[in-house]
């Protein structure tokens, strides 16, 4: 969890963490992991071996579908593929079932604006507030206007069901680190 505080953002390769740990506590150390980080809003990315059957098939294996989903209901901010799309014969087609699989089960699974944490200062009320308020409206965007990214990630820390979150900031820094941050646009 101090890695989480200090880091910009967490990614869990998980090809080279089962190489260091028991298999059996990989899923268990992705959840906490992915649960520690939506706990201060840090983004994290699920990656690695997501689709690899599909580096060789047209067709990922069910337990590829629901270790995606797996990552989906826990809520990663990110998927990544990666020899699946760097090294695969079907890399377009990975790209597009990763798509779908995201898109289904973030529309059937009622993900959304849930308390993750409860708020730490006025700011972070603020965002708990904006996220309840757009939730109520259906609001399709909430704007945040930031220098340093913080108020774009406490508010996407919400998870905002209908929304989008436009960040905009004058900081070319900020904007490349809120491309990692779900459902996040930065301007």
């Amino acid at each position: 969890e101090g890695i989480c505080e200090v880091a910009d953002a967490i990614m869990i390769a998980r090809g080279d963490l089962g190489v260091e740990i028991p298999l059996e506590d990989l899923p268990v150390i992705q959840r906490h992991l992915v649960q520690s980080c939506a706990r201060i809003g840090r983004p994290v990315i699920v990656a690695t071996h997501l689709l690899e059957s599909m580096i060789q098939n047209p067709m990922p294996t069910r337990a590829e579908v629901t270790d995606v989903s797996n990552a989906i209901y826990e809520q990663a901010d990110a998927i990544m593929l990666s020899g699946e799309t760097a090294a695969g014969k079907y890399p377009e087609k990975c790209v597009q079932v990763l798509d779908r699989i995201a898109r289904r089960i973030e529309k059937e699974s009622g993900l959304g604006f849930h308390t993750l944490h409860e708020p730490e200062n006025t700011r972070d009320e603020l965002a708990r507030s904006a996220c309840r308020l757009a939730d109520a409206l259906k609001a399709p965007a909430i704007v945040v206007i930031t220098r340093r990214g913080v108020l774009a990630h406490q508010v996407a820390s919400y998870r905002p069901a209908h929304s989008i979150i436009y960040a905009f900031t004058n900081m070319s820094s900020t904007r490349r680190k809120l491309w990692l941050v779900r459902s996040v646009v930065p301007f």
